[in-house]
């Protein structure tokens, strides 16, 4: 790793990279691929073409980069799949296992479509009422005490590690 990128010279030559510059080696998800090659930069199984680098929820972490688009509290790999398959046991809001070389999850195949339950026009992941119930995702989610105090759907607080996921929600402050 001559530009001590953290990334190996070999997979940098072998992958179209400038071995001596650290600028292409970013890995925000830590999976091995840089984002320059990743599909997948956040390893939630949404792959980042579907996602877009628009900044949802005004978090200041771009969709394809952030865990948590809407802010609601409940993780985009739970949101963007119709069952409770979504292969993240551990809740960090990545899919558990291994990464294909493309940095997409095995476990996501070719990456998850996201769901939209109440047919209109915003996916699960961007929806703050996704049933159209009138009550939000955050009121239905079964967390109390989370800190919605103007009741309108999304956390309060700062995300201290920004990976998108508020602290009193994010099981892995940090990662």
């Amino acid at each position: 790793d001559s530009d001590n990128g953290g990334i190996s010279d070999k997979y940098e030559v072998d992958n179209g990279l400038n071995p001596n510059s650290a600028a292409d080696d970013v890995d925000s998800d830590g999976d091995g691929v840089p984002n320059v090659n990743d599909l997948d930069d956040d390893n939630d199984g949404i792959s980042d073409a579907v996602e877009g680098s628009i900044d949802t929820d005004g978090d200041g972490v771009p969709n394809n980069r952030d865990l948590d688009s809407d802010n609601d509290g409940i993780n985009d790999v739970r949101e963007a799949v119709a069952s409770n398959t979504n292969n993240d046991t551990n809740n960090d809001g990545r899919i558990d296992g291994t990464v294909a070389a493309n940095g997409i999850p095995t476990a996501a195949g070719t990456g998850y479509t996201p769901t939209n339950p109440d047919n209109d026009t915003v996916a699960d992941m961007y929806d703050l009422d996704s049933d159209n119930d009138g009550l939000s995702d955050l009121a239905e989610s079964g967390y109390t005490g989370l800190g919605d105090a103007n009741n309108n759907g999304v956390l309060d607080g700062i995300d201290n590690d920004g990976d998108g996921i508020m602290p009193v929600v994010d099981a892995f402050v940090g990662i």
